[in-house]
Order: C-alpha cells, then structure tokens, then sequence
C-alpha cells in the first residue's frame, strides 16, 4: 500500500504474494519452494489475503475521509466539519391556494387538490371562502356573480404536497382539480408555483455543496452570504451581483447594492438567511421583499429574486418496436425528460442534441424525431440558451409525444 500524487494505492492479493515471494527468496535463496504446496508458501497465501483485507479497510477509510469520495454517514461527518454544511431532509413542496366557491362554506383541513398529471397536495387549514362584492352602477357595494349568476366566495390557504418530492414543484396556476369534488368549491388554483419539496439529498448533490462551500472559504463577506444561503432547504442555487458603483448597473440595479438570486427555496427562509449571513450595512434589492433580524437582533427589510423560469415544448416523434411498452413508456419517456430538465441551474443551455440520449434510453424505441423550442407553434432543432438569471423548465403537459407503433 502507498500514497501517492494520486492518491492511495491498494495492492491486490497477487501483488502482496509476488512482493512476499520476493522477499522469502532474498532471504532463503532461489531455490526455496513457494507454491502452495509447499508450508512456506501457503504460510504467504494466508497472510497476503489478511494483508489484503487490512489494506482495503485502510484504503476505504482514506476514501470516506474526504468529502469528494466519502459516502453516506461518513458524507454527512464531512458535510459537519466543513462548517455545519447538513444533509438537507426530506420535505413537503408548500403552495397557497385560491379557492372559490360557496360564500360562507369552510373547506376543511386535509381537503385535497391536485394537478391534471396527478400531483396531490392538501390543506393545512380550514379556509373560509368569503363573500366577494363589486360596485354597481350607482357605486353600491353588490355580492359579486360568477358566469352562472352565483354569488363568489373566495379565500386563500397554504396546502403541502402529500409526497416529499421535487415533482410537487410544480408551476404556477397547475394546481386546478377539486381532487375530492366538493359541490361548494367552484375552482382553485395557486398563483404563485410550489416550491420546497423534495427527497432526502442524494449523496451527489450534498457532496457539491460541501465541495462548493469548501471552495468558498475563506472568502469576501458576498461568497459568505451565497454560502450560507445554499444550506436552506430547496434552495439548488444561488448567484449574487455586486454594484459597487455610484451609479445603476447593466443590470439594472441600484447603486452600492447586491442582488442576491435563487434557485429553489421558501421566501420566508431565504429572507432570514440573508438577515442572519449578510455584513451590517450591505443594501439588498429584488422584487421578492421581507423583514428578518441580523446577527444582532435588529429587524431590517431585505431583498432578493428567484430566478426566472423558462419554459420550453417538447414534440416528439417516435417509432417504436416490440420492446415499447404500450402502458407505461410514454409516461417514463416524459419523466426521464422531466427529471433532467430539473437538474439544469440558472443560465445552463439546454442542448438539443443531448435530449435523444434521454429518449433513446426507453426501450422500444427505434426512430426518434424530436422538435424544441420556447414557442409551442415555432418549433425546431436549437439548443436553448437562458438568459444568466433564467432557468429552463419543462412540465409535463408541455411533451407531445406521437406514436408511429
């Protein structure tokens, strides 16, 4: 076993044999007997294979000590003492909903709603839909109509997804299913998207973090601030820009401020993140706006913006062979498609060429023809470029996939 530039190197159970052999001929001449028939050279058979083992036990915890090969626990140790980086949990996508329906009718607690493509989420509370008015013609307070004549009763709610999964992220005005069909509610939907919800953090992810918080330290107070914010749950991402000038930036932000982005997170805890990493004295702006305390306790207003979405159409046309499964290949087509989308970070080009590998992989197909585009009538065969604070997305309602079986 030795450690080199590269690394350590573990011998194999051959090697440890030949060195051994080596050695007993140095010392006991050419003409000693080593095979295995032989007391001595089973004697070195039995502790090469022990020296074997010792050395693979020494090599794995050489791995698990470092943060860019350690596994498991032993990456959540590194993540401990690279500066508290923990293993993000498990979480529930949160989203409020608009809910409308009968004036005075309470919807209650764990009344469920869900997406077209399945994606349930349910209320925390009661929500009172309250009884909405509009002003006539003569300025008098009326109850307001629906389409139907109906008065409108309307009120709001946050709801969580019954999963722990990042599919619950889903986008804006999609949750519209009165999952439980409840005569008094008329139509619901959230206005702003989900966000929040995910697995337990693969190995992969967390160890970039830790790797990312690693190369940021030490540093300027802004990378203390980024990497303070990439530990918060669903936070994917951040990116800040720094106006040091006296005068607004290309990007159109104020003097002597920074714009701190996100990709992923709850509002209210990035709002606290940045009350509790940012220097005393820094100007924040965005259009996502909040009130926290700083390290010292003092409540100040802070900024910051989320990333903008880029929503891309997917039209696919496949030809497929015996091996297609007819009940369920469209369905793992669109979530392998989906699921990398997700992986894409602010400003990273989504290549054309890259999506047949991802098609390809289902089995059945034989031909594929795949069209792209940010316009779903002016589709071609162009990567996608975002702009450096947009991240593309792609929702499942927006693949059209057509069968030539």
């Amino acid at each position: 076993m030795t450690l080199s530039d590269k690394g350590m190197v573990v011998r194999s159970e051959e090697e440890i044999i030949e060195e051994m052999n080596t050695r007993a001929k140095t010392v006991f001449g050419e003409n000693v007997k080593l095979d295995s028939h032989h007391v001595l050279g089973q004697i070195i058979q039995v502790n090469a294979e022990q020296i074997n083992h010792v050395e693979q036990g020494i090599g794995e915890s050489y791995k698990q000590s470092h943060p860019s090969t350690a596994t498991g626990v032993n990456l959540d140790q590194r993540g401990v003492e690279a500066g508290q980086i923990s293993r993000l949990p498990a979480s529930l996508a949160q989203v409020i909903l608009t809910i409308k329906g009968t004036p005075n009718y309470v919807v209650q607690e764990e009344t469920n709603f869900a997406t077209e493509d399945g994606q349930i989420f349910f209320l925390v509370d009661p929500v009172l839909l309250e009884p909405q008015t509009t002003t006539d013609s003569d300025g008098n307070q009326v109850p307001l109509l629906d389409d139907n004549d109906d008065p409108v009763g309307m009120g709001t709610g946050l709801a969580v997804s019954d999963e722990h999964t990042s599919d619950a992220n889903v986008p804006a005005n999609t949750i519209t299913v009165n999952y439980d069909t409840l005569e008094d509610i008329t139509s619901v939907t959230n206005e702003e998207a989900a966000d929040g919800g995910a697995a337990i953090e693969v190995d992969s992810d967390y160890r970039q973090r830790i790797l990312s918080a690693l190369q940021m330290q030490p540093g300027p107070p802004v990378q203390g601030v980024q990497n303070g914010l990439m530990g918060i749950k669903g936070v994917r991402q951040v990116k800040i820009i720094e106006n040091n000038e006296m005068k607004v930036d290309g990007y159109g932000n104020p003097p002597k401020t920074i714009h701190i982005y996100t990709l992923g997170g709850f509002k209210d805890d990035i709002i606290a993140g940045i009350g509790h990493y940012i220097a005393a004295g820094v100007t924040t702006t965005g259009d996502q706006i909040g009130q926290a305390a700083d390290a010292g306790g003092t409540v100040h207003t802070y900024k910051f913006s989320y990333a903008e979405s880029l929503p891309v159409h997917l039209k696919i046309n496949v030809t497929t062979n015996d091996d297609w499964d007819s009940d369920n290949g469209e369905q793992e087509l669109k979530d392998k498609l989906t699921t990398y989308i997700k992986t894409l970070n602010m400003a990273d080009k989504l290549y054309f060429s890259k999506l047949y590998q991802f098609v390809y992989s289902i089995a059945g197909i034989s031909i594929a023809d795949i069209q792209l585009g940010t316009d779903p009538d002016n589709l071609g065969s162009a990567d996608i470029t975002p702009s450096e604070f947009e991240v593309i997305t792609l929702s499942e309602g927006d693949i059209e996939v057509m069968l030539d079986e």
